[in-house]
């Protein structure tokens, strides 16, 4: 049983890095420049980050193979919002750029972006 669960978890870690690479290039299509993905910093970790224009998307990347809505809850908010402060305290080019706080929910046969998903 246990070698069941843990080729599981490793079965929907690699879905979770594969919609990210589809994310990014869904991004890239629609304009974006990808400035980070896999930014981390000791607050946790930021999927991808990607400028348009002079605005700034801080994005998480959720992937389901079920249809189940995907939600972010306060505390990976407030910890997705932490790390976004440690990358602009390190890349301070971005200081006046508009930040906001987007979700991409990768479900079968469907890709939602849901720009300015929360606000700190």
């Amino acid at each position: 049983m246990r070698g069941s669960a843990k080729s599981t978890k490793m079965a929907s870690y690699r879905y979770g890095k594969f919609s990210e690479k589809i994310a990014t290039g869904y991004l890239i299509l629609k304009g974006y420049r990808i400035v980070a993905r896999n930014f981390s910093s000791h607050f946790g970790e930021i999927d991808i980050i990607a400028a348009r224009g002079r605005s700034l998307a801080v994005i998480e990347v959720k992937a389901r193979k079920s249809g189940a809505y995907e939600v972010l809850t306060t505390r990976q908010q407030k910890r997705i919002t932490n790390a976004a402060s440690a990358f602009l305290a390190q890349r301070p080019e971005f200081s006046d750029y508009e930040i906001r706080f987007d979700l991409m929910a990768f479900k079968p046969f469907s890709i939602e972006h849901i720009k300015d998903c929360w606000r700190p």
